[in-house]
């Protein structure tokens, strides 16, 4: 905090007492500073408080973009222990499938990895496969390049693919909703971004559904199976 240009010999802070003075190597000279020692101790303090805060915001912003409001206090605590070191046990670049009935939890720990790698101050995205679809082929109908059109699914740190396989309801997918997982799956596994994706379908479904070459790469992710009441009727 250095006036450079500083007139005055002998300047006050504002708090009434002489301002301290800093060497500034390149002018080869005593400048005083903008406050007083204990102010300028007060000050700094301020900056890291108000720094800390803005961060907060910006998470707390993006957890709201990118998280459902039913599931903005969604944590891995929800969970069992065998679920959090299953999680925690993977590292950083390889990939999640959670499979099982409806309402069973898997959004729910979909959305609290979601929040912990945006707390963690990384970039994390969640999004419905149907949406993810209709918002890639929208920007092919739009001729957008491939890279525009795909980067928010592939730049992001964390991507979470919500409900696939809901399009055809199990059956066999389109060609381009087939293309547009494996080129976004590919995309990240080759940049070893971690990928979580979630759906009511068995594995063996998601191949028969969704072909060989989508179904060999999700067998590379850890994949396990919710079970018991949904949660929906019983809330």
């Amino acid at each position: 905090m250095i006036d450079i240009i500083d007139k005055n010999p002998e300047p006050l802070c504002e708090c009434g007492k002489p301002r301290q003075k800093v060497f500034v190597e390149w002018a080869g000279k005593d400048i005083h500073s903008k406050w007083c020692v204990e102010c300028e101790k007060k000050e700094a303090a301020l900056a890291i408080e108000n720094e800390l805060r803005e961060e907060k915001e910006v998470i707390a912003r993006a957890i709201k973009r990118e998280i459902e409001p039913i599931y903005y206090k969604a944590s891995l605590c929800d969970f069992s222990d065998g679920i959090r070191k299953l999680v925690a046990s993977r590292r950083l670049e390889q990939g999640v499938f959670i499979w099982g009935k409806t309402g069973t939890g898997k959004s729910h720990l979909a959305s609290a990895m979601v929040k912990e790698f945006l707390m963690a101050g990384h970039t994390a995205k969640m999004v419905r496969f149907k949406d993810m679809v209709l918002s890639i082929r929208a920007g092919y109908d739009e001729n957008k390049t491939e890279v525009s059109v795909l980067a928010p699914y592939i730049r992001c740190i964390f991507l979470s693919i919500e409900d696939i396989g809901t399009i055809k309801s199990g059956k066999v997918e389109s060609d381009f909703c087939k293309d547009t997982l494996l080129t976004v799956i590919d995309s990240r596994i080759q940049r070893e971004k971690p990928t979580v994706i979630t759906t009511n379908l068995s594995p063996e479904q998601v191949w028969k559904s969704f072909g060989e070459r989508i179904g060999s790469r999700i067998s590379t992710f850890l994949t396990f199976k919710l079970e018991g009441r949904d949660r929906r009727l019983d809330k």
